[in-house]
């Protein structure tokens, strides 16, 4: 399958031509998958954070008292 970096390129440049660009510079490759590797592991560990305490990610009182009782929901 070859190394991790090379797993990165293909990910990346096939992610790009997916979206129907032809991103070709290895640099540029590198960096889009360092980032969008950073941002998964982040969510992901929010996420067993959350699973872990019981706690929800989006308080869903907030949404009803604020929608649908807008004059007098605090």
């Amino acid at each position: 399958m070859g190394n991790r970096y090379d797993f990165a390129l293909s990910w990346s440049r096939n992610w790009f031509a997916g979206i129907g660009h032809n991103e070709m510079n290895p640099a540029t490759l590198a960096l889009f998958s360092s980032f969008w590797s950073g941002e998964y592991s982040a969510v992901q560990k929010d996420l067993e954070a959350a699973v872990k305490t019981g706690r929800r990610l989006f308080d869903f009182n907030f949404v009803k008292r604020r929608f649908f009782n807008p004059c007098g929901g605090r």
